[in-house]
């Protein structure tokens, strides 16, 4: 199998399942075609660091990433042209795009919830703020209405529209988030090596 250079941070599929992209820690991404599992064109370097985290836009046309040198840069995949996003000041650990597209909502080590404008690069409103530590994950409900974040013992769950906090969970160590497909439920993964559901709503 090919491999990077450094160990693999993070993978995102598309949508329509026909490509992937990962991000390593040797400072590159890769863009996968899946129907073949061989590399689509060359390997983008980043930077000399860390790329920690990647997404996909819903319409599988672009993709977004983070890396060590505290940027967030979204790419347009057929001409391979990035744009860095200027809205989040600090180091940013997770990114995810919004149902339309057209915002990207970033975690940052600075306790933080920005919500960025993908065509403008700007940020959008106030940062988000409640946390006490470092914002380790971040996820878009598909049907675009919630937002959650964790950092350490707490997820918080977001409105969207109103960019209010509606729920904070008791939760332990959470490293990821992700929303159900329906947008009900919530799954969070933490360092206690458990997996918890929660409902949404409740």
């Amino acid at each position: 199998p090919l491999r990077h250079l450094g160990a693999v941070n993070s993978i995102a599929i598309s949508g329509d399942g026909r490509f992937l992209v990962s991000g390593s820690s040797d400072g590159s991404l890769w863009i996968w075609e899946t129907d073949s599992w061989t590399l689509s064109g060359d390997a983008i370097k980043i930077c000399n660091g860390s790329v920690d985290c990647v997404a996909i836009s819903p319409n599988n046309k672009f993709f977004a990433s983070v890396s060590a040198d505290q940027t967030v840069r979204i790419w347009d995949k057929e001409t391979r042209s990035g744009t860095i996003l200027k809205g989040h000041p600090y180091a940013v650990n997770s990114i995810a795009f919004f149902p339309d597209g057209q915002r990207i909502v970033s975690a940052s080590w600075n306790k933080t919830i920005v919500i960025l404008d993908t065509q403008t690069g700007g940020a959008i409103g106030q940062p988000l703020t409640g946390h006490s530590e470092t914002v380790r994950a971040i996820a878009v409900s598909p049907d675009g209405r919630r937002i959650a974040s964790s950092s350490n013992e707490t997820v918080r769950l977001w409105d969207a529209k109103t960019c209010q906090a509606i729920h904070v969970l008791d939760a332990h160590w959470v490293q990821s988030i992700s929303f159900s497909p329906d947008s009900r439920h919530l799954v969070s993964g933490s360092m206690d090596r458990a997996t918890q559901v929660w409902n949404v709503e409740t």
